[in-house]
């Protein structure tokens, strides 16, 4: 569902900020979704605070990713 508004144009701004900030969450995040997070980062068309949402929302997986390549070093 979270995948369905992130990929919908029709999504309200609203919508789109609890859906990409629902999105980023450890427990629910896939590669699915970090492809739409990606998505909307680079489109200009969508607003601004959307944009800079979807970007904190891959905030912690690329954390996660990043202590776990630490850790096969």
């Amino acid at each position: 569902m979270l995948l369905d508004f992130l990929r919908d144009d029709r999504t309200s701004e609203s919508d789109l900020l609890l859906a990409a900030e629902l999105a980023g969450d450890l427990t629910v995040i896939n590669e699915e979704l970090v492809e739409a997070l990606l998505s909307i980062l680079r489109r200009g068309d969508r607003p601004e605070r959307v944009r800079g949402r979807a970007a904190i929302s891959l905030g912690p997986i690329l954390e996660h990713a990043d202590t776990r390549l630490r850790g096969c070093r």
